[in-house]
């Protein structure tokens, strides 16, 4: 193999250009890097080339990282508004929930990806009681709006994708599911992720009419299933496009200080690591 360094910036990558060894490529340690984001590559042996998942598209030569995770790098709205009080990988400070948002639609290889990381949550019993529509039509994403808030409408009615998450209250054997809320709650944080990691924004909303979102979008009555959040998908636009009121809370938000949200041993008492 032939190495050289890589212009890519700002990440620390080297390329390498493949030639017939493909050992280092089945260690599954090998990633992608472009723009800061990170994608899975897989070997087309028929092929010869890498294809790689989040472009869609085959690469003659391989980027992966030397070192530290893909997330080394914390953007300029990060380092302005969140002060981690511990060591933490930096793509859980750059995900935030803008409200900002392009008329570009989001690839359908793309989309796929976020909703695959979003079903390989952890749940109870691996009961998996999550349910997304996935609204990208025009029709259906009006059929959605229809339910939301008009103060959250005002703004994600420009987003390209609109998501609506489920919880299923009932467990297989009949008894209520006290944990699906919580179980549809990780699947969506690792959505979020997913979408930061791939240059997209997500911002889940809860100020929207349950009942009618239930009516709306054909879910069976018999009071099983719980509209949950929201969620508006898609590429960032530029803040200028919102109202006043929503310009002023384009920012990641903060988080209250660490003891006071993890305890030692009990309730109120705060957390010293």
């Amino acid at each position: 193999m032939k190495r050289e360094e890589s212009k890519s910036k700002p990440c620390k990558v080297i390329c390498v250009r493949i030639r017939s060894s493909e050992a280092l490529f089945e260690q599954n340690k090998v990633r992608c890097v472009r723009q800061s984001r990170l994608a899975m590559l897989k070997w087309n042996s028929s092929a010869r080339l890498f294809s790689c998942a989040s472009f869609g598209k085959l690469w003659g030569n391989l980027v992966y990282e030397e070192g530290s995770a893909m997330s080394d790098q914390l953007s300029p709205e990060a380092a302005e508004h969140r002060r981690p009080e511990h060591e933490v990988d930096t793509q859980f400070l750059n995900r935030w929930s803008p409200r900002a948002y392009l008329p570009k639609e989001v690839p359908a290889d793309v989309l796929g990806s976020l909703l695959e990381a979003a079903r390989w949550a952890p749940s109870s019993g691996n009961g998996q009681p999550w349910r997304y529509v996935v609204a990208r039509t025009l029709e259906d994403r009006e059929r959605v709006l229809s339910f939301v808030n008009p103060s959250n409408a005002e703004w994600c009615a420009q987003a390209p994708v609109l998501v609506v998450v489920f919880a299923h209250q009932v467990q297989a054997n009949g008894n209520p599911n006290r944990w699906g809320g919580f179980d549809a709650g990780t699947s969506w944080g690792y959505l979020a992720l997913a979408a930061s990691q791939l240059g997209l924004s997500a911002h889940a909303m809860g100020g929207f009419d349950k009942d009618k979102a239930l009516e709306a979008l054909g879910v069976p009555g018999d009071g099983s299933f719980e509209a949950m959040a929201v969620i508006a998908l898609g590429y960032r636009g530029p803040k200028e496009q919102l109202t006043e009121r929503n310009r002023e809370r384009e920012k990641p938000s903060t988080r209250r200080a660490f003891e006071e949200s993890f305890f030692e041993g009990r309730f109120g008492t705060g957390l010293k690591v």
